[in-house]
């Protein structure tokens, strides 16, 4: 066979091969056409009533391949921030206002959801904190004082004595005397 010869019959072959691809994507295309709503109710059965396995495959592979995901995700976020950002300011400046009438109708929408979800979220922030209200006296943590010496500092302001002195006697300043004799301070102890 000769070069020609052979060229002549790759272009035939092909020239059919386009034509014969033509002929079935305009089947393919004819048949999606008259039959979509069946292939679409198809679909719908076939997931609904494989909807857990298809979930667990995309469970198994998200989990077998979480890294390689958030490593794409990070690379494509990196490349990508300044078109990101853009594309988010755009389209927030382009539908602020839908946004905040969204925003506003879920929020009327949902009060006591978003109220409960706040409580919720301070209880939480607050567990590991001490507990509710002021501590009093010889309970909180920084106090240098006692009910005794409280008395005791209140019966020698009585007698006249100075609170400067008072005060470089029992080793606190001079402000917390003053606080104490006029009950700002230590106000339970009698």
């Amino acid at each position: 066979m000769s070069i020609d010869l052979e060229a002549q019959v790759l272009a035939v072959a092909e020239a059919m091969w386009e034509r014969d691809a033509d002929v079935l994507s305009a089947y393919g295309s004819a048949y999606r056409a008259e039959n979509r709503e069946h292939l679409s109710d198809s679909r719908k059965i076939y997931q609904a009533k494989n909807s857990h396995a298809i979930a667990g495959y995309q469970r198994a592979y998200q989990a077998k391949n979480s890294h390689a995901i958030a490593g794409y995700q990070r690379a494509y976020q990196a490349k990508n921030s300044h078109a990101i950002a853009d594309r988010q300011r755009a389209y927030q400046a382009k539908n602020s206002h839908a946004i905040a009438d969204r925003q506003r109708a879920y929020r009327a929408a949902n009060k006591e959801l978003i109220a409960a979800k706040r409580r919720e979220y301070r209880a939480r922030k607050n567990s590991n904190r001490a507990p509710v209200g002021p501590s009093k006296g010889e309970s909180h943590p920084g106090a240098k004082l006692n009910d005794d010496l409280v008395r005791i500092i209140r019966s020698r302001s009585g007698a006249g004595e100075s609170l400067h002195k008072i005060a470089d006697e029992i080793g606190v300043s001079n402000s917390s005397i003053s606080d104490v004799i006029h009950r700002r301070t230590w106000a339970h102890v009698i």
